[in-house]
């Protein structure tokens, strides 16, 4: 099995080698428009936004408190950062597949060291829980290369043998491993449910698995002649776990992807297109599941259109964003703001120098904060954690949070 998941940290839209002609028109427009969430009119996209988030009143504008923290290199990939009883931390991925988890104001720190065999590599992964333990999701490359002798010739013959194999490894908030187990390649998409297993889709359809005990009991047979023509790559499921959002692509149909959720307890199916299938992301935060746009190839541009699911009320809602700011942005822990990332060129336009993060009001879609710095380098990736945003560059991280 295969799964289709973020594989490394260099999100789309932060590419410093190509010019940008697009950019400036678009940076020229941010100016003079305020990005809004997509509606008829003002009135009528309050009032059901707010319907959709639970009646949540705008965000008003505050002050920003902003930090810069030096980055270690040596602890590789950023996989998570979030807030844990009150304390922001970061779990990280080194070169030798050991997993660090740290504060991020501070040195302390636990580690966990894979046990792959030889040869063996990490394709891709995914963090599934942040919450009480960390589960992770790996899967795994493993090749393995036998030699024979031949008598007859005196050659030596080798031969590879590659295959793939996905695990699920938990943890406690210390980086003790508490279970571990490799899951059926019949599965095509998993999300962990809280528990001790994980709701998985495959074939015959929808069940809940469980890390000692394998396949259990089906949800919903219905739900599976829906999807049949889907191909689902990446699931969540709400608090209340009656509502699956899934990302994925119709059968046969490569130039667009599809979103939208799946009602155990109806039984039903909600879906819509995304524009083009360059790169879409499926993310989740709290009740609120949103996809996040691809950059269209050699043209340095996106949808610049978040696409949002709230869960709770079942509704879909859009946040328009600047252009390639739908490739690189993350909800607030609250569901109330997103924080967005964009890039500053040279005079020339032949080079990005620097970058704009922005904080939208997820109600209005009005712009609550804008900075831009023109030295520092490229931002590779951002995520929420408790009130505030933080910017992954090479060498640091930038807190920003709207008090």
């Amino acid at each position: 099995m295969c799964l289709v998941m973020a594989a490394t940290m260099l999100l789309a839209g932060c590419e410093k080698n190509q010019a940008v002609r697009e950019k400036d028109s678009r940076q020229e427009s941010s100016r003079s428009a305020v990005p809004a969430v997509s509606g008829n009119n003002q009135d009528r996209m309050g009032k059901d936004l707010g319907k959709a988030q639970g009646g949540k009143e705008p965000v008003r504008e505050g002050k920003v408190v902003e930090k810069h923290i030096p980055l270690d290199g040596s602890l590789g990939e950023i996989l998570q950062i979030s807030q844990h009883k009150g304390e922001d931390r970061m779990l990280t991925l080194d070169q030798k597949n050991r997993l660090h988890l740290r504060n991020v104001s501070e040195g302390r720190e636990y580690r966990y060291q894979f046990d792959f065999g030889k040869g063996d590599s990490i394709n891709s992964y995914e963090v599934l829980s942040w919450g009480n333990d960390i589960a992770v999701h790996v899967n795994i490359h493993k090749s393995r290369t036998e030699s024979q002798d031949s008598s007859q010739t005196g050659m030596v013959r080798s031969s590879t043998d590659i295959s793939e194999e996905d695990r699920v490894y938990v943890f406690d908030q210390k980086l003790h491993l508490k279970k571990k187990d490799t899951l059926p390649e019949s599965l095509t998409a998993i999300v962990l449910d809280g528990g001790e297993g994980f709701i998985a889709l495959e074939d015959e359809g929808i069940f809940r698995y469980s890390l000692r005990k394998g396949k259990g009991k089906r949800l919903g047979g219905k739900i599976q002649k829906k999807l049949k023509d889907i191909t689902v790559w990446s699931m969540y499921v709400n608090q209340k776990q009656n509502r699956i959002a899934f990302l994925g692509q119709v059968i046969g149909q490569d130039k667009k992807d599809v979103y939208g959720w799946i009602d155990l307890e109806n039984q039903s199916v909600e879906v819509k297109n995304t524009e083009n299938s360059y790169g879409n992301h499926l993310h989740m935060q709290g009740d609120t599941a949103y996809v996040t746009a691809g950059e269209i190839p050699r043209k340095m541009k996106a949808t610049g259109v978040v696409r949002c699911m709230d869960l709770s009320a079942g509704a879909f809602f859009d946040l328009q964003v600047d252009n390639l700011e739908s490739t690189n942005a993350s909800l607030a822990e609250d569901g109330s703001t997103l924080f967005a990332c964009g890039d500053v060129l040279s005079k020339d336009r032949d080079r990005v120098v620097g970058y704009t993060l922005r904080i939208y009001d997820i109600l209005s879609g009005k712009v609550l904060h804008e900075n831009a710095w023109k030295k520092g380098g490229e931002v590779f990736r951002i995520f929420s954690a408790g009130r505030g945003f933080y910017a992954v560059k090479e060498k640091e991280l930038h807190y920003m949070e709207l008090q």
